[in-house]
């Protein structure tokens, strides 16, 4: 999970003298709007005509962008290394003090070289992301955080918004995982299933993500506007006072925060999806997806006659 900082500046010579990747640190004072941000790197800036100057930035999760040169690792004779070795050479190389996995990491307790040598750090974390079901962010320690999506990183409480909107929910019943050639099938039907494509599936990693999300239910909300009493993660739940809602009903995974003189406001919610977004894919279909994201050549023969 990377997050975004836009910024606009006068005058528009800025844009000569801030290097890219120049560190951002974004900090207000003064009473109610007193905060601190993480720090943001600069990614790119635009001169536009009323002599201002616009620079859009990313968080430290840029960082894992470096290539891994794995020569120092201690590969057994099979060729894989331990998982927390992995994490912890991965995040030093990239700059991060460390890498902190979930418990379900024990279904990948070894990495093999070939998911690890000649890959960015982004590439090795995605890959585990999908085998585990969630995602990294950065913690305020420079720290990589393995986040589950359906579990709330923090609460916080908000007594100025506008009415959120409900938006429907999604309920889930089945887990089908597959790599590609083989497929694991956790629950029953096709009917309110998450399907996974990882290449560490496995009947028990399948297992363990029904474990978790059978009878799960993505909510889906927005809140237009609310006054936040500082920076806000996403994976934050929130709590509107006086608005009555069940627990870890207001999960966010979306958020857009805009500081000002008056205050930190932010719209806020969580991602409004399909009820087949997730929806079942055929062993064909998989394979041809699979095949396409490596740049592998596709044949497809065509029988006019059917």
């Amino acid at each position: 999970m990377t997050g975004t900082l836009s910024v606009t500046v006068f005058p528009a010579s800025y844009a000569e003298s801030i290097p890219k990747r120049a560190e951002v640190i974004l900090k207000g004072t003064g009473g109610a709007s007193e905060f601190s941000f993480p720090a943001y790197y600069v990614s790119s800036r635009t001169v536009n005509d009323n002599n201002t100057c616009t620079f859009s930035c990313v968080d430290g999760m840029v960082k894992a962008d470096t290539v891994i040169n794995d020569d120092s690792l201690g590969y057994d004779d099979n060729g894989l290394v331990k998982l927390s070795e992995a994490l912890l050479y991965i995040a030093g190389k990239c700059g991060f003090s460390e890498a902190v996995p979930i418990d379900g990491a024990y279904l990948t307790p070894y990495l093999s070289r070939d998911k690890i040598h000649g890959r960015s750090g982004r590439e090795i974390l995605e890959d585990l992301s999908k085998a585990w079901c969630g995602y990294w962010r950065i913690g305020m320690e420079n720290n990589l955080l393995f986040q589950k999506p359906e579990i709330s990183y923090a609460i916080t409480n908000v007594n100025s918004y506008a009415a959120p909107l409900r938006c429907g929910l999604v309920e889930y019943r089945s887990v089908i995982m597959s790599d590609g050639s083989e497929t694991y099938i956790s629950g029953g039907g096709a009917e309110q299933c998450l399907t996974i494509d990882t290449d560490y599936a496995s009947e028990e990693a399948a297992g363990a993500a029904y474990g978790r999300f059978d009878g799960y239910k993505y909510v889906m909300w927005k809140c237009t506007m609310c006054l936040l009493p500082g920076y806000v993660p996403v994976g934050t739940e929130f709590d509107f006072i006086g608005e009555h809602q069940p627990e870890g009903y207001y999960l966010c995974n979306s958020i857009t925060i805009k500081p000002c003189a008056s205050g930190i406001f932010g719209s806020v919610g969580r991602n409004t999806i399909t009820e087949d977004e997730w929806a079942y894919k055929s062993e064909m279909d998989r394979r041809l997806d699979k095949k396409q994201s490596k740049g592998e050549k596709v044949t497809v023969f065509v029988n006019h006659n059917a």
